[in-house]
């Protein structure tokens, strides 16, 4: 007689944030963020990876994508997504390094390919649930994750003039 094996089913995203949680415990507080001073003043390395992850998770949760871009987004909305960063990342180090200028534009960019990312998935949500030809069903399914009121700005959006042009 021979038996099968069948490995069980692996379930993915399910703890993406269990390494930055583990990582603030041992810290006893914020994570920091190792940077390319060299070249791109981008942050790199597994703390890169979380900190990326954040800003998407983030901005898909509290973001109405209903801007050309990360620039024109409110201060208010920039200020608390970097309150909630704060908790997790420590920005003194940064604020405190001899290059904070080009350490935080790393940031920003960061900030604007995440924006740019997660509008283009929301957008590919709104085309795959009826687009321009069905919007009461794309309204009908908001995205897991974000809200109905973002996902009803950011469909509005999608339907204005300047987001065809």
């Amino acid at each position: 007689m021979f038996f099968v094996v069948v490995p069980a089913k692996r379930k993915r995203g399910k703890a993406k944030n269990k390494g930055l949680r583990h990582a603030i415990a041992l810290n006893k507080g914020p994570v920091s963020l190792p940077f390319d001073t060299e070249v791109t003043y981008s942050p790199i390395g597994i703390p890169n990876d979380w900190f990326t992850r954040e800003v998407r998770s983030y901005m898909f949760g509290h973001f109405a994508f209903d801007k050309s871009s990360y620039n024109y987004v409110s201060d208010a909305e920039k200020n608390a997504m970097e309150v909630h960063l704060r908790r997790r990342f420590n920005f003194t180090e940064i604020e405190k390094h001899p290059k904070c200028r080009q350490l935080m534009d790393g940031l920003n960019a960061v900030y604007m390919k995440r924006y740019r990312s997660r509008k283009a998935k929301a957008k590919e949500e709104f085309l795959a649930n009826g687009g321009e030809t069905d919007v009461a069903r794309a309204r009908a399914n908001i995205p897991k994750g974000m809200s109905e009121e973002n996902w009803n700005n950011t469909v509005d959006y999608f339907l204005t003039k300047e987001h065809k042009d």
